[in-house]
Protein backbone atom coordinates (compact mmCIF):
# COMPACT_ATOMS: atom_id res chain seq x y z
CA UNK A 1 0.00 0.00 0.00
CA UNK A 2 2.89 2.38 0.82
CA UNK A 3 4.39 1.85 -2.68
CA UNK A 4 1.04 2.66 -4.29
CA UNK A 5 0.69 5.87 -2.25
CA UNK A 6 4.10 7.04 -3.53
CA UNK A 7 3.42 5.88 -7.10
CA UNK A 8 0.11 7.74 -7.59
CA UNK A 9 1.39 11.26 -6.73
CA UNK A 10 4.44 10.70 -8.94
CA UNK A 11 2.26 9.66 -11.88
CA UNK A 12 -0.01 12.64 -11.26
CA UNK A 13 2.97 15.03 -11.38
CA UNK A 14 4.23 13.47 -14.61
CA UNK A 15 0.78 13.65 -16.20
CA UNK A 16 0.19 17.25 -15.11
CA UNK A 17 3.64 18.29 -16.30
CA UNK A 18 2.84 17.14 -19.84
CA UNK A 19 -0.61 18.75 -20.09
CA UNK A 20 0.48 22.23 -21.25
CA UNK A 21 2.60 20.76 -24.04
CA UNK A 22 -0.16 18.44 -25.23
CA UNK A 23 -2.79 21.19 -24.97
CA UNK A 24 -0.95 23.13 -27.69
CA UNK A 25 -1.30 20.13 -30.02
CA UNK A 26 -5.00 19.33 -29.92
CA UNK A 27 -7.69 19.70 -32.53
CA UNK A 28 -8.35 23.41 -32.97
CA UNK A 29 -9.51 25.33 -36.00
CA UNK A 30 -10.48 24.02 -39.40
CA UNK A 31 -8.07 22.79 -42.04
CA UNK A 32 -8.27 24.27 -45.56
CA UNK A 33 -10.03 27.43 -44.34
CA UNK A 34 -8.72 31.00 -44.25
CA UNK A 35 -8.41 32.21 -40.65
CA UNK A 36 -6.32 34.25 -38.23
CA UNK A 37 -7.00 31.89 -35.30
CA UNK A 38 -4.93 28.93 -34.11
CA UNK A 39 -5.06 25.70 -36.12
CA UNK A 40 -3.58 22.59 -34.52
CA UNK A 41 -3.78 18.81 -34.57
CA UNK A 42 -2.55 16.01 -32.32
CA UNK A 43 -1.28 13.42 -34.80
CA UNK A 44 -0.10 9.90 -34.01
CA UNK A 45 3.04 9.69 -36.17
CA UNK A 46 6.34 10.88 -34.81
CA UNK A 47 7.24 12.48 -38.12
CA UNK A 48 10.80 13.05 -39.18
CA UNK A 49 11.12 16.63 -40.42
CA UNK A 50 12.98 16.89 -43.71
CA UNK A 51 12.84 20.45 -45.14
CA UNK A 52 10.97 23.75 -45.18
CA UNK A 53 10.41 25.42 -48.55
CA UNK A 54 8.63 28.66 -49.51
CA UNK A 55 7.07 29.94 -52.73
CA UNK A 56 4.99 32.80 -54.08
CA UNK A 57 1.60 31.92 -55.60
CA UNK A 58 -1.19 33.97 -57.13
CA UNK A 59 -2.89 35.56 -54.08
CA UNK A 60 -0.81 33.93 -51.31
CA UNK A 61 2.66 32.98 -50.12
CA UNK A 62 3.25 29.35 -49.17
CA UNK A 63 5.46 27.60 -46.60
CA UNK A 64 5.73 23.81 -46.98
CA UNK A 65 7.05 21.65 -44.13
CA UNK A 66 7.96 18.21 -45.49
CA UNK A 67 8.21 15.06 -43.37
CA UNK A 68 9.66 11.64 -44.14
CA UNK A 69 6.98 9.57 -42.45
CA UNK A 70 3.84 11.55 -41.59
CA UNK A 71 3.01 15.07 -40.38
CA UNK A 72 3.77 15.42 -36.67
CA UNK A 73 1.47 17.08 -34.16
CA UNK A 74 1.41 20.77 -35.07
CA UNK A 75 0.17 24.19 -34.03
CA UNK A 76 -0.01 27.32 -36.22
CA UNK A 77 -0.93 30.69 -34.71
CA UNK A 78 -0.08 34.36 -34.60
CA UNK A 79 1.82 35.32 -31.45
CA UNK A 80 2.37 38.71 -29.90
CA UNK A 81 5.91 39.97 -29.34
CA UNK A 82 8.27 39.39 -27.84
CA UNK A 83 8.97 36.10 -29.61
CA UNK A 84 11.71 34.36 -27.66
CA UNK A 85 14.41 32.04 -28.94
CA UNK A 86 13.95 28.98 -26.72
CA UNK A 87 17.63 28.21 -26.10
CA UNK A 88 18.63 31.67 -24.88
CA UNK A 89 15.20 33.09 -23.96
CA UNK A 90 16.14 36.30 -25.78
CA UNK A 91 13.74 38.15 -28.08
CA UNK A 92 14.30 37.51 -31.77
CA UNK A 93 14.43 40.19 -34.43
CA UNK A 94 12.44 39.25 -37.51
CA UNK A 95 11.25 41.17 -40.57
CA UNK A 96 7.54 41.93 -40.81
CA UNK A 97 4.99 43.44 -38.45
CA UNK A 98 3.34 40.16 -37.36
CA UNK A 99 4.72 36.73 -36.44
CA UNK A 100 3.07 33.45 -37.34
CA UNK A 101 4.55 30.61 -35.26
CA UNK A 102 4.50 27.04 -36.58
CA UNK A 103 5.40 24.40 -33.98
CA UNK A 104 5.79 20.64 -34.21
CA UNK A 105 6.04 18.04 -31.50
CA UNK A 106 8.39 15.14 -32.23
CA UNK A 107 11.68 13.71 -31.10
CA UNK A 108 14.19 16.06 -32.73
CA UNK A 109 17.12 13.66 -32.39
CA UNK A 110 15.57 11.27 -34.91
CA UNK A 111 15.27 14.11 -37.42
CA UNK A 112 18.81 15.47 -37.39
CA UNK A 113 20.15 13.01 -39.97
CA UNK A 114 17.57 13.96 -42.65
CA UNK A 115 17.02 17.64 -41.82
CA UNK A 116 17.89 19.87 -44.81
CA UNK A 117 17.08 23.27 -43.32
CA UNK A 118 14.99 26.28 -44.29
CA UNK A 119 15.37 29.52 -46.31
CA UNK A 120 17.44 32.08 -44.40
CA UNK A 121 17.55 35.85 -44.75
CA UNK A 122 15.08 38.15 -46.47
CA UNK A 123 12.55 36.37 -48.67
CA UNK A 124 11.44 37.72 -52.04
CA UNK A 125 7.74 37.09 -51.38
CA UNK A 126 4.68 39.35 -51.18
CA UNK A 127 3.86 39.02 -47.43
CA UNK A 128 6.16 36.35 -45.98
CA UNK A 129 9.35 38.29 -45.16
CA UNK A 130 11.62 36.01 -43.11
CA UNK A 131 11.79 32.68 -41.27
CA UNK A 132 13.68 31.91 -38.07
CA UNK A 133 14.01 28.67 -36.14
CA UNK A 134 13.07 29.60 -32.56
CA UNK A 135 13.02 26.17 -30.90
CA UNK A 136 14.81 22.92 -31.64
CA UNK A 137 14.54 21.32 -28.23
CA UNK A 138 14.21 17.62 -27.59
CA UNK A 139 10.50 17.31 -28.37
CA UNK A 140 9.64 20.53 -30.21
CA UNK A 141 10.68 22.39 -33.34
CA UNK A 142 9.22 25.85 -33.91
CA UNK A 143 9.58 28.43 -36.66
CA UNK A 144 8.69 32.11 -36.55
CA UNK A 145 7.38 33.37 -39.88
CA UNK A 146 7.74 37.14 -40.16
CA UNK A 147 4.70 38.44 -42.05
CA UNK A 148 4.03 41.93 -43.40
CA UNK A 149 0.76 42.45 -41.50
CA UNK A 150 -1.61 40.02 -39.82
CA UNK A 151 -2.96 38.27 -42.92
CA UNK A 152 -5.35 35.33 -42.97
CA UNK A 153 -3.66 31.95 -43.30
CA UNK A 154 -4.79 28.48 -44.38
CA UNK A 155 -3.37 25.21 -43.08
CA UNK A 156 -3.59 21.91 -44.96
CA UNK A 157 -1.83 18.56 -45.05
CA UNK A 158 -0.72 16.62 -48.11
CA UNK A 159 0.57 13.09 -48.64
CA UNK A 160 3.33 11.44 -50.71
CA UNK A 161 5.46 12.97 -49.31
CA UNK A 162 3.82 14.02 -46.04
CA UNK A 163 3.60 17.82 -45.83
CA UNK A 164 2.09 20.56 -43.71
CA UNK A 165 1.22 23.53 -45.91
CA UNK A 166 0.71 27.05 -44.56
CA UNK A 167 -0.63 29.57 -47.07
CA UNK A 168 -0.61 33.25 -46.12
CA UNK A 169 -3.06 35.47 -48.02
CA UNK A 170 -1.58 38.52 -49.76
Amino acid sequence: MRKLSLFLPTMLLIACGSVPTLAQYNTAGTLNTWTTRRVSRLNPPDGQFRILRVAKHNGFDRAVFEFADGVSSFSVSYQKPPILEEGTMTPIEISGSAVLVVSFQFYYGETVSIYQGFPKGQLDLAVLREIKNIDASEAVMSYALGVQGRHAFRVSTLANPARLVVDIKQ
